[in-house]
């Protein structure tokens, strides 16, 4: 009897695991159009982190030379 109940209590689990899953979010249709000025702040904030990637890549590449001389 104990197996049985258990076996229950794991398929309830189960199924309300699978009912979440499969919920929809209420989101209105304002919240997926896009905004022009959201737009344009992405795209400052990509160019932002193309700028901070070059920078690391010149410190990474200053770092990983080889010194053709040893100063005392």
């Amino acid at each position: 009897m104990r197996k049985s109940t258990r076996r229950v209590a794991a398929a309830v689990f189960a199924l309300s695991l699978v009912a979440a899953a499969c919920g929809s979010d209420d989101t209105s249709s304002e919240e997926t159009t896009a905004d022009t000025t959201a737009t344009e702040e992405v795209t400052d904030d990509t160019a932002t982190a193309v700028d901070e990637v070059a920078a690391a890549k010149e410190i990474a590449a200053l770092a990983t030379t080889i010194p053709t001389e040893i100063a005392l």
